[in-house]
């Protein structure tokens, strides 16, 4: 688990820690963030698989499912 208590404001178009968008306390915070990245970027694949990790781990797995597809196109 990522420990910090700062999350970044913006989506980020490389590959890293989805945890950094992860606020297990209210994760809507960090899906809020990334969806809106994932609706501005052409460049998606890091950015959805950021998302339907953190859907995963909340257990919405169809969402999680439909974002791994759409990062690995």
């Amino acid at each position: 688990m990522f420990s910090s208590q700062f999350l970044p404001l913006v989506a980020c178009e490389s590959y890293g820690n989805y945890e950094l968008y992860y606020v297990h306390t209210n994760p809507k915070i960090g899906i809020e963030v990334l969806e809106e990245g994932l609706q501005q970027s052409n460049h998606y694949g890091a950015i959805a698989e950021d998302l339907g990790y953190i859907y995963r781990d909340e257990q919405c797995i169809h969402q999680a499912i439909k974002l791994l597809r759409l990062a690995k196109r």
